[in-house]
């Protein structure tokens, strides 16, 4: 066929507001490594800095992991809100996307991103390829 669908447009884009560090976010906490990538290749092609990237993945693992331990220890969605500062719904967010998550998975999760942005600084690999492969190994 030569003709160009709506259908086909929706399959092979990602809409404007599905684009940026929040969504990219919440596809990483989801799980759905398919979004997440094509949303970081979006932002690539808006050529949004990688770091930028890789520093919401980091920042919301490191606030998962801070939010199980927290809750593994007895805190409240309250004192758990207080203690990393975000609010209690996002708190309510981070405990439902690690409800069968090991702190040790997401300790291995946080190290996953130290080492992707070791490469990123040490190697000079300030590219998109170390937070695809992070993005593939979460």
């Amino acid at each position: 066929r030569r003709e160009v669908t709506r259908e086909d447009i929706r399959y092979i884009t990602v809409p404007e507001e599905e684009c940026d560090a929040f969504s990219l976010s919440n596809a990483v906490m989801a799980g759905d490594r398919a979004a997440a990538l094509s949303v970081l290749s979006v932002m690539k092609f808006r050529q949004v800095k990688p770091e930028f990237a890789l520093a919401e993945i980091a920042g919301l693992y490191s606030n998962m992991y801070m939010t199980k331990l927290l809750k593994e220890s007895g805190a409240t969605t309250t004192d758990i809100a207080k203690i990393i500062k975000v609010h209690e719904f996002k708190v309510g967010l981070y405990l439902k996307a690690t409800e069968h998550a090991t702190l040790d998975r997401l300790k291995r999760s946080l190290e996953l991103c130290l080492d992707a942005d070791l490469a990123m600084k040490t190697y000079g690999k300030r590219n998109y390829e170390q937070i695809e492969k992070l993005i593939c190994l979460l």
